[in-house]
């Protein structure tokens, strides 16, 4: 009897933790731009009818969202959208880093994440340990939590070193762009684009010169955006 009264307890708990998470709203979809000086994006990212702020200047896949209540904010990092199963499970291994942007990569209006977590190289051979490399559809929570969830379909498993998402052929589905390592230093440049409930990741390399742009140049900001007092 006290073993049915514990699983109960335990499956109540359950219940109640699964339901303690931020929901996203349901307002329409709000247009994209870029905000002064194209250092983030402004975007609706949670669906609740106000402008919320992305930032991440160098466009290299370590956004912060900064979430607007009226006149309160608050910031949300990428740390913060891996739940506690995925920080418990690679709580012992070391050299692991977040990379995620956002983009409609499904063409709905609403701001997506994609988001991979990966270990950095150790020695000239690349990692092959990736657990986490998956696209959240939004609108998002302000966990950064999904509506649902698709798989990101990327070959290798190696360190995604930057990535950001472009919309470079204006047909209202944005492209994910990956940099990731292929040991000794070099990186590979690939392009993905939504299809069959996720992103699939092409194995065609980037252009040679957008890569050294990207790469070694200057910030990439949020310049292909249109800006906001546009």
């Amino acid at each position: 009897m006290a073993g049915c009264a514990a699983a109960l307890v335990v499956a109540v708990a359950g219940g109640l933790l699964l339901d303690l998470g931020p929901e996203p709203g349901d307002h329409p979809p709000m247009p994209l731009c870029a905000g002064a000086d194209n250092v983030s994006l402004i975007a609706d990212v949670d669906g609740d009818g106000q402008r919320d702020e992305v930032r991440d200047p160098r466009r290299n896949g370590t956004i912060t969202v900064v979430f607007r209540d009226g006149d309160e904010r608050s910031e949300v990092g990428l740390d913060k959208a891996r739940g506690f199963w995925e920080k418990l499970r690679d709580a012992v291994r070391e050299d692991m880093a977040t990379r995620g942007t956002v983009g409609d990569f499904d063409g709905d209006g609403y701001v997506d994440l994609a988001l991979f977590h990966s270990q950095r190289d150790t020695g000239d051979n690349p990692s092959d340990n990736m657990p986490l490399h998956e696209v959240r559809y939004g609108p998002l929570a302000r966990d950064l939590t999904g509506s649902r969830t698709g798989t990101i379909r990327i070959a290798r498993k190696s360190f995604v070193e930057q990535v950001r998402a472009t919309d470079t052929d204006r047909d209202g589905r944005a492209e994910l762009q990956v940099y990731q390592s292929d040991g000794d230093g070099v990186l590979l440049g690939l392009t993905g684009r939504q299809e069959k409930g996720g992103v699939t990741m092409g194995e065609g390399r980037l252009p040679e010169d957008a890569e050294e742009e990207w790469w070694q140049g200057e910030p990439a900001l949020w310049q292909d955006f249109a800006p906001c007092d546009a």
